[in-house]
């Protein structure tokens, strides 16, 4: 134990305790009032080197545990090669590493290691640092190790687990750089080729946390067993941006990472970032992949506030979200959940789930309160959220978007097919060959323009299915929405828009379930308040609904919607500068079905026929009205009833065609008949009161007789079969008390 107001080791200064026979080596406890400073080394000849160091370690052929490594101090400083370590080269553990910081802490390329080494067989020690601050520069690194094999030597890989690593920083982390040997400054625990063991877990709790220049955050596997998990709270911000260039063979990208590698028997850790911003610019990614006989672990992000991954760096590597399945993994992809109020991809930014190999792709589920905007390309690459399957047998993931406005524009993309998306000079992957995965969206308002697509495409066997729920839906500008297929067998997908008011298309945009091979055309179904197709320009390609097959049997395409504006029933040809629905076949006979449902009862249109049981003259007459003056700031107009229309729009016009009591009256009625009420011996309390006009009276309609000519006359006095509405007490035209 060392107690010091300043502890300082430099040009190969050590402080050390081993075993190398049966037992514990001891542990090492400092207390620093101020400062531990540890840097430097010293050569003394080729094959030896004194690195500065404060360590404990169970040497090779020795069996124990290493002793724990614990620092207490204000400031700690590691540079120049400077370490702290624990490890075992024997049977037995390596011991755990404390470190309590009140302020900062920095690895200017110094290490703080725990590590399992070749030939040993234990578990390596945990790390533990708390601080006020934490940097590491120009390849510093905190890690914990499970050392691979040595082939040439013949040493064979640790066999233990790696330890976990945990750290908590009152205020920034940051991570940037890397050494002169193109080392990254970095986070890791990792287990090498021929070990067996799982890698430790990392946790990571700050104010901020910035990784810049090619820092790390990694957890991986190459032999036998598991990559840990990594978790990262940030209250504030986590942003990683960059790289490092070290040679022409070597680049380093900041990103956080989980990984099982090529040869590798085991699971990829998953990744869960909680912070307000996550930002990943000029490369930053979040990556979980698998490339061995195992899956790729799930990435969970909250982000309160704003997720955003815009552009690439320099050598072509673009900034986003990744779950992969390798071209030689056996496994499948963890997938990514994600959770803000905003999301931006914009420059070829991406979040993307997908297989490469035989692995099935995970899911992509993105949920933004507020809004999700994808826009642009790289010029080879295009911003958008993927689920795909490239190349290899496996399936693609589903797809699904949850937010109160979608924007995707520019060339921006969302995706479940199994092809992959381009745009300008670059080539296309092969396409997958497992079927596509259901895309499904639920919003507020959709707007997709300037060649943005949304799609469930798919090059073999069945297309996706497309759901799309939104209050309204914008395509414009050669924007698309589709779940094509180009297979020789197969169908394309299924496209449901559920959308409650407008759904827009115009200036060249589409929307497809085509099949352009062999297969047969897939179905596309639209419930919309109103469908507007814009007038096309010159001789381009209209705004189309395609459900056609080139050979095989032609989709369906069924509509409902309030009103359908500017869009036909015919062949979608292209270049025809008209709107088309076209579910038609390329081979004779084949054809499939347009359905369009518009239900419109908009007299001005066409007469719709209404029901014989409309009105009763007790609806239609009353016992009192208001003067215009009583009534002329809340007078108000309605019509109900039948009103004199025929029945049928080609039927004459007739008095049959008024009702009484529910029922056609044709009985002859003369003014000496039964049903007449004699106008000299009218009770009192229904007799008729007279309003003046232009001093004549005029008197309200109580009763209805229909004479043997068929002529209709209204009286002043109710007639016997139809019961007068009688006012209990006196109303002003205020009050809306009223007995019948």
């Amino acid at each position: 134990m060392i107690n010091a107001d300043s502890l300082n080791l430099e040009n190969g200064g050590i402080i050390s305790s081993s075993a190398e026979g049966r037992g514990n080596a001891g542990s090492i406890r400092v207390e620093a009032t101020e400062n531990v400073n540890i840097e430097g080394f010293t050569i003394f000849d080729e094959d030896t080197t004194r690195t500065s160091t404060i360590e404990t370690e169970l040497e090779s052929g020795a069996v124990g545990n290493a002793g724990n490594v614990e620092i207490t101090a204000n400031s700690l400083s590691l540079s120049d090669n400077g370490e702290i370590s624990s490890s075992t080269s024997g049977q037995g553990n390596a011991g755990n590493v404390r470190l309590n910081i009140a302020g900062e802490a920095n690895l200017t390329d110094g290490n703080i290691f725990s590590n399992v080494e070749r030939e040993a067989k234990g578990d390596g020690g945990n790390i533990t640092i708390e601080a006020g601050s934490l940097s590491l520069e120009s390849g510093g690194q905190i890690q914990t190790l499970v050392r691979r094999e040595d082939q040439e030597e013949g040493l064979a890989g640790g066999r233990g687990d790696g330890g976990s690593i945990s750290i908590g920083v009152e205020e920034d982390l940051l991570l940037s750089g890397i050494d002169e040997n193109g080392l990254p400054s970095g986070i890791l625990s990792q287990s090498g080729t021929g070990t067996v063991g799982n890698a430790g877990n990392i946790v990571i709790n700050a104010d901020s946390l910035n990784l810049e220049n090619g820092g790390i955050i990694s957890s991986s596997a190459e032999g036998r067993g598991n990559a840990g998990s990594i978790r990262v709270e940030a209250t504030e911000n986590v942003n990683i941006e960059g790289f490092n260039i070290f040679d022409e063979n070597t680049t380093r990208t900041s990103t956080i990472e989980t990984e099982l590698g090529s040869g590798a028997v085991g699971d990829a850790g998953g990744i869960e970032i909680t912070t307000s911003n996550l930002t990943l610019t000029n490369g930053g990614t979040v990556n979980a992949s698998t490339s061995g006989t195992g899956d790729a672990g799930l990435v969970t992000i909250d982000a309160s506030q704003n997720i955003s991954a815009a552009g690439e760096n320099s050598q072509g590597n673009v900034s986003g979200i990744f779950s992969n399945v390798g071209g030689n993994a056996v496994g499948n992809a963890g997938g990514i959940e994600i959770t803000t109020a905003q999301l931006s991809l914009t420059g070829g930014g991406e979040v993307v789930a997908t297989t490469f190999g035989d692995g099935d792709a995970g899911d992509l589920t993105v949920t933004a309160s507020e809004y999700i905007e994808l826009v642009g390309s790289n010029g080879k690459v295009p911003s958008g959220l993927f689920a795909n399957t490239i190349e290899g047998d496996g399936n693609g993931g589903d797809l699904t978007i949850a937010t109160d406005k979608l924007i995707v524009r520019d060339e921006a993309v969302i995706t479940v097919g199994n092809f992959q998306q381009v745009v300008g000079s670059r080539e296309p992957l092969p396409p997958g060959t497992g079927a596509a995965g259901n895309l499904k969206i639920n919003a507020g308002s959709v707007e997709v323009s300037n060649q943005g697509k949304i799609t469930a495409d798919n090059a073999s066997g069945i297309g996706g299915e497309l759901t799309l729920k939104a209050d309204s839906l914008t395509l414009e500008n050669q924007a698309s929405v589709s779940a094509s297929t180009t297979a020789d067998r197969g169908q394309g997908g299924i496209i449901t828009l559920d959308i409650d008011d407008t759904l827009i298309i115009r200036d060249r945009s589409l929307i497809s379930a085509r099949a352009d091979s062999g297969a047969n055309g897939g179905n596309i179904n639209i419930d919309a308040e109103f469908i507007i197709a814009y007038p096309s320009r010159g001789n381009s390609n209209g705004n189309d609904i395609i459900a056609s097959a080139e050979q095989g049997q032609g989709g369906n395409i069924e509509i409902t919607a309030e009103s359908l504006f500017g869009i036909e029933e015919r062949r979608a040809i292209d270049n025809n500068g008209t709107n088309d629905m076209d579910a038609s076949s390329g081979t004779e006979g084949l054809d499939g079905a347009v359905t369009i449902e518009t239900p419109d009862n908009n007299p001005l249109r066409k007469t719709t026929e209404l029901s014989d049981n409309v009105v009763s003259p007790e609806l239609v007459t009353t016992s009192n009205v208001c003067s215009a003056s009583d009534i002329e700031d809340v007078s108000s107009l309605a019509i109900q009833g039948k009103g004199g229309i025929a029945s049928e729009s080609t039927a004459p016009f007739t008095a049959d065609a008024l009702i009484l009591d529910g029922e056609l009256e044709t009985s002859s009625l003369a003014p000496n008949n039964d049903n007449f009420v004699d106008s000299n011996h009218i009770p009192p309390h229904i007799q008729p009161v007279a309003y003046k006009n232009n001093g004549e009276p005029v008197y309200l309609a109580r009763g209805v007789i229909k004479q043997e000519d068929g002529t209709v006359i209204l009286t002043a006095y109710p007639v016997d079969k139809n019961t007068p509405r009688n006012l209990d007490n006196s109303f002003g035209c205020n009050q809306s008390t009223l007995n019948k």
